[in-house]
C-alpha cells in the first residue's frame, strides 16, 4: 500500500454506531451542464498525430438581408438580439472527421470547420453522448479559445447539447475515445452557427449596447440588492444569441432545486439554453464581465401565457464557486409601494432599475384581466429587449412577477408590464401550467418565502463536510481504506453532535455519531472506521447531518463524492549511473504532458531505485544527459512489479532515450516457473493479473489443454515450442494475453532435469550481450547464476545472496561470440534454465 502513516490524538471525538434516517442532501460535485472539466486536447502534446485532417467549409450566404431584418427588429424594440446565421448540417463521427488509432488502441477523431468571415463559430448537437473516459474539446485555430473537456458528466436526458463560441472563422473538434468504450460515443452536429456580429467584445451589440440611462448592478444604487442580483441570469440560445433574462427561485423545501423563472414568450428550444450567471461589471464603471459561469440544458417544468411565465429546471445546481442565490417570492395579490428590476438589457452586463411608485394591476393586450403588474415609469434605469423574463422585486426583496414587455427605454419614459407571480401560482389547471406544485413541494400553503443562500448566510444549524482527505487518487496492493474527513460548523449555533455517514459503491450506509465541540467556523478532522475494498475503481460518498439533533438548514454542503482506485500499478524504476552523471536527468510524463516525477543531481556510479504507485493510463519515461548520454556499465530499467513484467531495459545511449508505455485495468499477466523444460515434465504457471474474477487458460501441447484454475500445473509430453494464453474476466471486461512459443520442451541430455525454482525473466532477449535478469519469489537464500554454451560448458558465473521478493542482476557476456546460450539459476529450491540469445 502507498498509505502514509497517520498518527493522531482523537481528542473530543467519539464515534459510535447509530440508526439514521437519511435526510435530503446534495453532493458537492459538478454534474451535467456546460461545466467543462479542464485539461488539454491530446493533439497539443502528441506530434505523432497527422498534421492534416478532414476540413469542411460552410457555404457563403448573403448577409445584407439579415442585417435589414435586424434593423427592423431593433426599431420594433421587442425582439431579442440576433448575432449568427445557422448553417443546417448533419455531421457525425461516421460521415465526417478523421479517426486515428493510438498505440494502446485508444482513438482520436478530429474535424475542422471553417466559415469564412465569421467573427465566431458555435455548434448545436441534436445527439450527444460521452461514454466514461471519453473527452471532447473545441478550440480555434490559434488555440486562444479552448472549450472542454466535455465528458460523461455533460450527458443530459434529452441527448442534445450545444457548445459556446470560439472566436475566428475556424473551429476544431477533437474527440478522444478510450479503447474500452470504442464505438459508444455519439456526436451529431445539427447546426454550425456563423457569428456575423462580434459577441465577445464591444464592437456592435451585447456588452456596452444597453441604453445610456442603465445602471450597473454594482453601482452604489445596487448596494442593498447584492444577494438578489446573484439569482439573476442571462439566457443564451444554443446559437449564442443573448435572448432573455430570468432568476433562480427558492422553494419551500429550501433544498436548492435549481428552478429558473423567466417569461413564457422566451420559450424556444429550452434543451439548448445556456444560462449565464454573474455576467456583470465588477464595479460601477462599465467593464465587460465573465461569460464562463454557465449551465447548459434546461427542462421545462411549467408555463402559462396568461401571466407569461415559464419555469425551467437547470440540469444541475450551479457549482459553489458561482456563488448564486435563490430569490424569495410573494404570491400576495396586492400592489407594493415601490419596485426594483434586475436584468440584462440588450444582452449587456447586469443592470438594476428603480420605480418609486406603487405598481398597479393590469392586463396584457386582450388577455385576462388583472394578470400583470404595471410599472408606470422607471425613475432610475430602464428595461430593454433581452430584459424579458427578468424578476420584479417588492420592498421585501421578494419576486412578484417577471417582465412580459412594455415601451420603456432611455428615450421613452413609459410603462412596463410584469406577469403576476400570484396569477402564475395557481391560474393553470395542472402542475405543468402553474407554479404551486414546484415551489411548494411540501405543501406549506405559504404566501411568501424569503430567499435562500446556499452560502449559509443567517443559517443557525449547518453541519458541513468540507474535505475528504483520504482516500484520494489510486492505491497499490491495499485491501483496506482508512477514510479521513474534515467537518465544519457553518451555522450560527455551537455544535456538540452530528451524524457522520459513509457509503461505498452505493452499498449500505455506515452511520456514526460524532460528539465534541465545534464553534461557528470551527473544523475537526475525523478518522473513520476502515473498510475493505477489492482491486478496482470505487466511489465513496460521505455526508453529515442532524447537527445537535436538528434538521440541517443547508443541505448543499452536506456531502462529498470521491472516486478512487485500488488498481494502481507498482512500478519500479532502477538506474545505475556511470562516472559522468552530473547532468543526468529522468522524467515521467503523463498523457496530458504533465511531469509527474523528475530526478536530477544524481551521483556517479550509484545504483538508484524508485518505487512508484501509478494509476492506469499512458506514460512516457525520458532519460537524458547533456554530458554525453549514459555509458557502460550504466543502465536503466522499468519494471511492473504488480504484473511481474519488465517494461523496459536500456544501457548505453547517446544523448537521450524515451520509452512510452501504458498501464491498464483490468490487466492480464502470467509467468511460468521456467520457459524451457524437459519432455515428460510438469510446469507450474503463476497468474499475476489485476482485477481477475475468473480465469481461462489455454495450453498448446499441454495436458490439460485448458484450465480455470488460478495457478495451474501442466504436463508436457512432446518436444516443441508452445503458445500459452490466459483470459481474465472483470465484470463486463474480458482481457486476453497470449505469449507465442512461450514454453520450449526439449529432450534433456547435457543438462540434468530441471526442478522448480524462483520465477526468472530476462530483458532484453535477444540482446547484444547485456541482459538484466529479474528473479521473483527468491526469498532469502544463496543464488548461483551461470551461463552455459550450447555444449553445456560454463562460460560465466556469479553467486549472491538474495533478500527480497524481486531482485535484479545485470549479466554481461558481450565478450562472448554470438549464438544461443542457457542461463542456469540454482538455489536450494532447485534449478531454472532460460534460453538467451546474443546477437
Amino acid at each position: 500500500s502507498n498509505f502514509l502513516p497517520i498518527h493522531y490524538m482523537m481528542q473530543r471525538l467519539r464515534l459510535s454506531y447509530v440508526l439514521l434516517l437519511c435526510p435530503f442532501f446534495f453532493i458537492q460535485i459538478s454534474a451535467n451542464a456546460q461545466i467543462s472539466q479542464g485539461g488539454t486536447p491530446y493533439s497539443f502534446n502528441d506530434n505523432s498525430l497527422a498534421a492534416e485532417f478532414h476540413t469542411l467549409e460552410m457555404p457563403p450566404f448573403d448577409l445584407q438581408p439579415l442585417l435589414i431584418e435586424d434593423s427592423i427588429d431593433m426599431l420594433a424594440g421587442n425582439v431579442p438580439y440576433r448575432s449568427g446565421k445557422a448553417h443546417e448540417v448533419s455531421l457525425n463521427l461516421s460521415n465526417s472527421g478523421t479517426w486515428e488509432t493510438l498505440p494502446n488502441g485508444d482513438k482520436i477523431w478530429r474535424l475542422k470547420i471553417t466559415s469564412p468571415g465569421a467573427f465566431s463559430i458555435n455548434l448545436l448537437y441534436d445527439q450527444f453522448f460521452m461514454p466514461q473516459g471519453a473527452e471532447l474539446f473545441i478550440y480555434n485555430s490559434d488555440r486562444s479559445d479552448v472549450l472542454g473537456a466535455f465528458t460523461a458528466s455533460n450527458n443530459n436526458p434529452g441527448g442534445t447539447f450545444s457548445t459556446f463560441l470560439t472566436s475566428g472563422e475556424t473551429t476544431i473538434l477533437e474527440y478522444y475515445e478510450p479503447a474500452a468504450v470504442s464505438g459508444q460515443g455519439v456526436i451529431s452536429i445539427s447546426s454550425v452557427v456563423h457569428g456575423y456580429r462580434q459577441m465577445l467584445g464591444n464592437n456592435e451589440r451585447g456588452y456596452g449596447d444597453a441604453g445610456f440611462c442603465n445602471i450597473n448592478v454594482n453601482c452604489p444604487e445596487g448596494e442593498e440588492w447584492q444577494d438578489q442580483k446573484r439569482s439573476v441570469g442571462m439566457v443564451l440560445l444554443g446559437n449564442g444569441t443573448r435572448w432573455c433574462s430570468g432568476a433562480l427561485v427558492n422553494n419551500t423545501a429550501q433544498d436548492g432545486t435549481p428552478y429558473f423563472l423567466t417569461a413564457n414568450h422566451c420559450r424556444n428550444g429550452e434543451s439548448n439554453w445556456i444560462i449565464v450567471f454573474n455576467y456583470e461589471s465588477p464595479g460601477c464603471e462599465n467593464m465587460n464581465g465573465p461569460l464562463n459561469q454557465t449551465i447548459q440544458y434546461t427542462t421545462l417544468r411549467a408555463f402559462n401565457s396568461a401571466s407569461d411565465f415559464a419555469l425551467v429546471e437547470l440540469s444541475t445546481p450551479p457549482p459553489a464557486d458561482y456563488n448564486v442565490y435563490y430569490s424569495g417570492w410573494s404570491r400576495i395579490n396586492e400592489p407594493h409601494e415601490w419596485s426594483v428590476g434586475i436584468h440584462h438589457p440588450r444582452g449587456d452586463i447586469k443592470k438594476i432599475c428603480f420605480d418609486n411608485d406603487p405598481v398597479t394591476s393590469s392586463q396584457w393586450g386582450s388577455g385576462p384581466s388583472n394578470t400583470h403588474w404595471r410599472v408606470g415609469n422607471w425613475e432610475e434605469g430602464t428595461t430593454e429587449p433581452s430584459s424579458s423574463g427578468s424578476p420584479l422585486f417588492d420592498p421585501e426583496k421578494r419576486i412578484t412577477g417577471q417582465l412580459h414587455g412594455g415601451t420603456a427605454s432611455c428615450t421613452s419614459i413609459t410603462y412596463d408590464a410584469y406577469g403576476k407571480f400570484a396569477v402564475s401560482w395557481d391560474y393553470g389547471s395542472s402542475p405543468s401550467s402553474r407554479l404551486k406544485e414546484w415551489l411548494d413541494p411540501i405543501e406549506t400553503g405559504a404566501e411568501v418565502l424569503d430567499g435562500w443562500d446556499p452560502n449559509n448566510a443567517g443559517i443557525q444549524y449547518d453541519a458541513s463536510l468540507i474535505e475528504i482527505i483520504e482516500p484520494m487518487g489510486h492505491y497499490c496492493e491495499t485491501d483496506s481504506i482508512h477514510p479521513v474527513v474534515v467537518i465544519s460548523n457553518s451555522g450560527a449555533v455551537e455544535l456538540v453532535s452530528l451524524v457522520v455517514s459513509y457509503q461505498l459503491n452505493q452499498g449500505d450506509f455506515v452511520n456514526m455519531l460524532w460528539e465534541g465541540l465545534l464553534e461557528t467556523g470551527g473544523n475537526d478532522t475525523l478518522y473513520l472506521e476502515p473498510f475493505a475494498v477489492p482491486v478496482g475503481n470505487h466511489q465513496l460518498f460521505v455526508m453529515v447531518s442532524e447537527p445537535n439533533g436538528q434538521a440541517d438548514e443547508n443541505p448543499f454542503n452536506n456531502g462529498f463524492l470521491r472516486n478512487f482506485g485500488t488498481n494502481g500499478h507498482n512500478i519500479a524504476i532502477e538506474l545505475l549511473t556511470d562516472d559522468q552523471s552530473e547532468e543526468l536527468t529522468w522524467m515521467l510524463i503523463n498523457d496530458d504532458g504533465e511531469v509527474l516525477y523528475q530526478y536530477d543531481s544524481l551521483s556517479n556510479n550509484t545504483l538508484y531505485n524508485w518505487p512508484l504507485c501509478m494509476a492506469p493510463g499512458c506514460y512516457t519515461f525520458v532519460i537524458e544527459n547533456s554530458n554525453g548520454g549514459l555509458s557502460d556499465p550504466g543502465y536503466y530499467s522499468i519494471s511492473n512489479n504488480s504484473l511481474s513484467q519488465s517494461i523496459a531495459f536500456g544501457n548505453a545511449f547517446d544523448g537521450a532515450d524515451s520509452i512510452s508505455f501504458c498501464l491498464s485495468f483490468p490487466a492480464v499477466s502470467f509467468t511460468a516457473a521456467q520457459d524451457t523444460i524437459c519432455n515428460g515434465s510438469e510446469l507450474q504457471f503463476y497468474n499475476h493479473s489485476m482485477g481477475a474474477e475468473s480465469f481461462f487458460w489455454e495450453f498448446e501441447g499441454g495436458e490439460p489443454s485448458t484450465s480455470t484454475e488460478e495457478n495451474p500445473l501442466v504436463y508436457y509430453a512432446q518436444t516443441g515450442a508452445y503458445d500459452v494464453s490466459l483470459t481474465i474476466v472483470n465484470g463486463t471486461d474480458t482481457v486476453t494475453f497470449t505469449q507465442d512459443n512461450y514454453v520450449t520442451v526439449e529432450v534433456c541430455t547435457g543438462l540434468e532435469r530441471i526442478e522448480t525454482s524462483p520465477v526468472v525473466q530476462v530483458q532484453p532477449n535477444p540482446a547484444n550481450g547485456r541482459f538484466q535478469v529479474m528473479l521473483t519469489g527468491a526469498g532469502s537464500q544463496t543464488i548461483r547464476l551461470s551461463v552455459l554454451n550450447a555444449y553445456s560448458q560454463e562460460v560465466y558465473k556469479q553467486e549472491f545472496e538474495s533478500s527480497g521478493s524481486v531482485i535484479k542482476i545485470p549479466v554481461n557476456i558481450s565478450h562472448l561470440p554470438g549464438g544461443i546460450y542457457f542461463l542456469l539459476i540454482e538455489s536450494a529450491a532447485g534449478k531454472t534454465v532460460k534460453k538467451i540469445v546474443k546477437h
